[in-house]
C-alpha cells in the first residue's frame, strides 16, 4: 500500500443536494434568503418518493424548475421505432436493444401537484413560504427523454434550465461591459459590419444558423486560446497536452513550437458517443459558464455578495511512482474564501493517461479516496487523476488539481 499523505480526515459540510439514481435536485446557495433549486427527474419509483418529500419541504428553498428527463432507466423512444442500446454495463445486461424503456409518461408530477393542492391550505397553517400549485405547474417542463443521456437537441427544458442559469447571470443587470456582449436576437449591430444580423430577432430562424431563441450564445471563436492560460489547477499551461479548459493539444508536425488540436487528441463524447476532436474543451462548458456568471456578478457586487473560487490542494506529491496492485491513498483539501459548503470529486482522465485500462476509485466524493493500481499496468504507462472540487453558491465555481501517477 502506498500512502500519500498522513493528514487527517476532513469532515466536509453538507452540500444542499440530493441525488437519488437520475433525478437530481441542484441546489446552490447565493445571495437570495432561499436556495434557489430545479428538480429534473425521469420518474423511477424512488425519485417518485423524493418529489413527495420534496413537495412537503418546498417553503424552504425557491423551486425554479421541474423538468422531465431520460436515465438508463427510463426513456420514452423516439416514435420511430428507433433502437437503443445503454452504455451502462448493467442495463445493457438487463434491457438489451429497445425502443423505449418503462416510460412513465411526462404527467406524473402533475398528478402529485394536484395531491399537492389538496393539502396546501393546511400546509400554510404551518409554515409561510409554500409555493402555490398554480406556479409549480407553470414551472413543469419536458425535458430530453428520447433515450439514455439524450443531449442533442434543445427542448423545452433544456431551454427553460438555460434561461436561469446563464443568460440573465450573465448579460443583463451586471453593468456596461457584460451588456455590450453579443447574442442571437438581443437587438445589437455592430458598426461597420453588414454581415452582423445576428442580434436582429427576425433572423432567429436561419437556413445557415439553424435556429436559435433570444439570448442564445454566440460561438466565441478566441476564447479557448487565453482560456490554456487561466490557472485553474490542471497544470495544463506546462503540460498543453494534458487538457484544461482550453481543450487538449499536440504539437504541430511542421512547427513543434506550435500546439493544436486534432484527431489524435480526440475524445470520447459520451453524448455522442463517438470520438469527437472538440470535445477535450467542451467537456468543460458547464463549469466554464458558471464561472463567467460568477465573474460577472464581480462587476456589479461587493465581496461578500458575489462567489469566489475555491483554493485546492493535494495532500502528497503530484507526481507518484507505483506498482501494479499499489494501493494509493489519495488526498487533498480546500478551503472556500466565502465559507461555502464543498464537494470534492475524484475522476480518471483516462484519455490523458497511457494506462488505457478500467480504474476504479473508492470513495471518490471525499477528500479522502483510495485507487488500486491495475496489475497488468506496464513500466511507463501513466494514470491522470483529477481532484475537483466545487462549491455550493451559485454561480458555482469548481477548480482542480491533477495527480500523474506513472508504473515502474
Amino acid at each position: 500500500m502506498i500512502r500519500l499523505s498522513e493528514g487527517k480526515n476532513k469532515v466536509l459540510p453538507w452540500l444542499l443536494i440530493l441525488a437519488v439514481w437520475s433525478t437530481t435536485f441542484v441546489t446552490a446557495q447565493s445571495t437570495y434568503e432561499k436556495p434557489r433549486t430545479i428538480v429534473t427527474t425521469d420518474g423511477e419509483i424512488d425519485d417518485v418518493d423524493s418529489f413527495i418529500r420534496m413537495l412537503l419541504y418546498a417553503n424552504e428553498f425557491d423551486i425554479e424548475g421541474l423538468v422531465y428527463s431520460s436515465s438508463m432507466w427510463h426513456y420514452k423512444g423516439d416514435g420511430k421505432g428507433t433502437k437503443f442500446v445503454s452504455e451502462m454495463e448493467m442495463t445493457k445486461r438487463m434491457y438489451g436493444e429497445r425502443t423505449d424503456l418503462r416510460w412513465p409518461g411526462t404527467q406524473w408530477m402533475q398528478g402529485l401537484i394536484d395531491a399537492y393542492e389538496e393539502v396546501h391550505p393546511n400546509l400554510t397553517l404551518h409554515a409561510e413560504g409554500f409555493p402555490t400549485p398554480s406556479y409549480l405547474r407553470s414551472l413543469v417542463k419536458v425535458g430530453n427523454i428520447d433515450f439514455e443521456g439524450a443531449m442533442e437537441k434543445d427542448t423545452e427544458g433544456s431551454n427553460f434550465i438555460k434561461s436561469k442559469l446563464l443568460d440573465e447571470h450573465i448579460i443583463n443587470g451586471h453593468g456596461p461591459l457584460t451588456k455590450r456582449y453579443y447574442s442571437y436576437g438581443d437587438g445589437q449591430k455592430q458598426e461597420g459590419d453588414d454581415e452582423h444580423i445576428h442580434g436582429d430577432p427576425t433572423k432567429l430562424q436561419n437556413a445557415q444558423w439553424g435556429s436559435f431563441g433570444k439570448n442564445d450564445f454566440i460561438s466565441e471563436g478566441d476564447s479557448p486560446a487565453f482560456l490554456h492560460l487561466i490557472d485553474v489547477g490542471l497544470d495544463n499551461l506546462e503540460h498543453p497536452d494534458y487538457g484544461g479548459w482550453g481543450g487538449r493539444l499536440k504539437p504541430s508536425e511542421s512547427n513543434p513550437g506550435r500546439w493544436e488540436d486534432g484527431e489524435e487528441v480526440a475524445e470520447y463524447n459520451p453524448y455522442t458517443q463517438k470520438r469527437d476532436k472538440a470535445y477535450p474543451q467542451t467537456r468543460w462548458i458547464k463549469t466554464l459558464q458558471l464561472d463567467f456568471a460568477a465573474r460577472a456578478d464581480w462587476c456589479v457586487k461587493a465581496f461578500d455578495e458575489a462567489n469566489h473560487a475555491p483554493k485546492v490542494t493535494l495532500n502528497h506529491p503530484d507526481q507518484v511512482k507505483v506498482d501494479p496492485g499499489d494501493v494509493v491513498q489519495l488526498s487533498g483539501e480546500a478551503t472556500d474564501p466565502d465559507g461555502d459548503a464543498l464537494t470534492y470529486l475524484w475522476w480518471p482522465y483516462q484519455e490523458v493517461g497511457t494506462y488505457k485500462g478500467d480504474l476504479v476509485i473508492k470513495e471518490l466524493n471525499t477528500a479522502e479516496a483510495s485507487l488500486k493500481i491495475p496489475e497488468d499496468i506496464k513500466e511507463g504507462e501513466t494514470i491522470h487523476i483529477i481532484l475537483e472540487v466545487a462549491d455550493a453558491q451559485f454561480p458555482t465555481m469548481t477548480r482542480y488539481e491533477r495527480l500523474v501517477l506513472t508504473a515502474r
